[in-house]
């Protein structure tokens, strides 16, 4: 166990070796400081019954006490902060790291590893390394070093006979501690998977609380959720029981010892072989045995839960990057054309090609427009360019060079992206803006500009606190379209080299998406500019239109260009402008009748 504790985190031990020495080496000042005053206790015992202990050398013994209990508060005070500080500084580090790992990290990984698992593995099981880093060493120490040294003492100030009886108990503990320690370790494992999937439906069942009331599920989601916490509960259980059977254990071995160490004592009293006042300090010594008994039980604990705790975090961090820069990769200089060249991709796990052979090219300051039925391949092409999957076969060429000779981060510095479902932190909407800012903290436009472009200046008005209003959890206080919108004018405040739009005014009207597309063609003449929608009134003065069926390109060209071919681009915008004209005059009838009825 020791072993493995070490391999895991020797990085850390390495880097605070210094603190940790300091803090050990005081640690160790305090196990010998401890071992004075059962002496001095004794001594005192043994000349006041010869009788011949005068009132002065009390109060100077007395006084040397006093000052023995101010240098242990200060031993104890110096130690405790460096060895617990360990415990925080490892937490932040490996807090720290996972976090890392997980930004760097494509979808495939997420895909994996549910948020609940991971969520448990940055909570729960760094909580558990922190603990080794703190309490374990502490215990670790209290079970060795501490105990050895009062060993040590007793057997050569009182008597050693009497020592090596009274200790005989003591390896009974061991053995029993090493053998729960290995089916703790399990149990820990077990539990902390219970946790994880406990994790998952407490996310699940706040973040889909509405699609619950709305189908009337309340009931059977609180049942599926008693199900999964009875679950954690027996796991949790099943540690407690192990740790049951072992704590008496820790309790009974002791008072064995202070039964063999009093009637054996005695006897030595008797014989005159050993004094009054050696018998009262070697009980003193005895009784400083039993927190390390209890300390080895808590440290054996520890240990298990922060072995298997270490082994999840280290699964995570060993997990390989799928998406990584070449050794060779440079800085991304911005400008050039944008190309597909024959690019072929298939979702890890999938047989069938997400997308196949793809070319085409879009100069500098021109705009692509994506259309095509439901999981035709439209966001799946825009995230190549996002570079979060690895290219398989084909290329994609930015200015006529390979993406794959360029630093990941530095593409994506010169693209700004709104997806599908747009994410919003638990911040204000002007921090939620701010995201988009270049990493130097230059900005292109203003907030009041992209607002402004992504039409939600009227918005802003309206609501009590405008830009410092909170957007709640994912943007939970606001409506759908108003959360689009606010994702635009975050990807618009750089003003991006490059716009990706992936069906990012589905929760728009027409009028607003109008407004929209208008007033980005105007401010971002000469830069490139890519969307993707189901409604073709969104793509149509697009530079160049793909339509887009499994994967493959069906037909390319203007919007007039495809609105010349009997294709399924010019049958999808016949339907939907038959549909606007259809909601059109539901609008017109509705408005109609309410002024009857207003004027009657």
């Amino acid at each position: 166990m020791l072993r493995k504790l070490k391999a895991n985190l020797s990085w850390f031990f390495h880097i605070y070796r210094r603190e940790y020495m300091i803090g050990i080496t005081f640690t160790i000042l305090n196990y010998l400081l401890v071992l004075i005053p059962p002496w001095a206790v004794g001594y005192i015992a043994d000349r006041l019954n010869a009788g011949n202990l005068t009132l002065t050398q009390l109060f100077q013994l007395l006084s040397g006490l006093l000052v023995l209990i101010v240098l242990l508060y200060l031993d104890n005070l110096i130690w405790q902060l460096l060895i617990f500080k360990a415990s925080d500084v490892i937490g932040r580090e490996t807090r720290s790291r996972l976090i890392a790992k997980f930004l760097l990290q494509s979808p495939p990984f997420f895909a994996k590893n549910s948020t609940g698992s991971l969520m448990g593995k940055a909570t729960n099981d760094v909580q558990s390394l922190s603990d080794v880093a703190g309490y374990g060493v502490m215990t670790l120490l209290d079970s060795t070093v501490h105990p050895i040294s009062i060993v040590v003492v007793m057997a050569v100030s009182v008597d050693w006979r009497l020592t090596l009886l009274s200790i005989l108990p003591l390896p009974l503990l061991i053995v029993g501690a090493r053998r729960v320690g290995a089916i703790l370790n399990r149990r820990y494992d077990e539990a902390q998977q219970a946790f994880d999937h406990m994790n998952d439906d407490v996310l699940e069942n706040i973040s889909g609380v509405r699609v619950i009331r709305a189908f009337g599920m309340e009931q059977r989601s609180e049942q599926s959720f008693d199900q999964t916490a009875d679950h954690l509960f027996r796991k949790n259980m099943a540690v407690v029981r192990i740790n049951a059977l072992f704590a008496p254990l820790s309790r009974i071995i002791p008072s064995l010892c202070y039964v063999i160490a009093l009637l054996y004592g005695a006897a030595l009293i008797g014989r005159g072989s050993l004094t009054v006042g050696q018998m009262v300090t070697f009980i003193f010594y005895l009784g400083m045995l039993s927190w390390p008994m209890f300390a080895l039980g808590d440290f054996i604990n520890v240990s298990e839960q922060g072995l298997a705790s270490a082994e999840r975090v280290n699964e995570v961090e060993a997990y390989p990057e799928d998406v990584v820069d070449s050794p060779s990769a440079r800085p991304y200089p911005g400008g050039g054309s944008l190309t597909f060249a024959h690019l072929t991709f298939s979702y890890p796990g999938q047989k069938q090609p997400a997308l196949s052979d793809l070319s085409f090219t879009i100069n500098p300051g021109q705009s692509l427009g994506l259309v095509g039925p439901v999981g035709s391949g439209k966001t799946t092409l825009l995230k190549q360019l996002l570079r979060f999957y690895p290219l398989e076969q084909g290329q994609l060429l930015l200015g006529g060079v390979s993406a794959e000779q360029y630093q990941i981060q530095s593409i994506r510095a010169h693209i700004g992206y709104v997806p599908q479902q747009p994410v919003l932190f638990s911040r204000t909407i002007e921090e939620n803006i701010r995201l988009g800012e270049a990493e130097d903290g230059s900005q292109h436009l203003s907030i009041e500009e992209a607002c402004r472009v992504a039409d939600f200046s009227k918005d802003l008005a309206q609501l009590p606190e405008g830009l410092k209003t909170l957007a709640g959890e994912r943007g939970i206080a606001l409506s759908g379209g108003q959360k689009q919108r606010i994702a635009i004018a975050r990807a618009l405040l750089k003003d991006p080299e490059i716009l990706i739009l992936d069906d990012s005014l589905s929760a728009v009207d027409a009028t607003t998406e109008s407004h929209i597309l208008t007033a980005i063609r105007e401010t971002r003449q000469g830069k490139t500019t890519l969307i993707s929608a189901h409604r073709i009134s969104a793509v149509m003065h697009a530079d160049l239109i793909l339509v887009l069926e499994n994967g493959r390109i069906q037909a390319a060209g203007s919007h007039n260009q495809l609105m010349a071919q009997d294709g399924w681009y010019r049958r999808q915008f016949n339907r939907q402008q038959l549909q606007l004209k259809d909601a059109q005059a539901d609008r017109q009838e509705t408005a109609i009748i309410q002024e009857v009825f207003i004027d009657d």
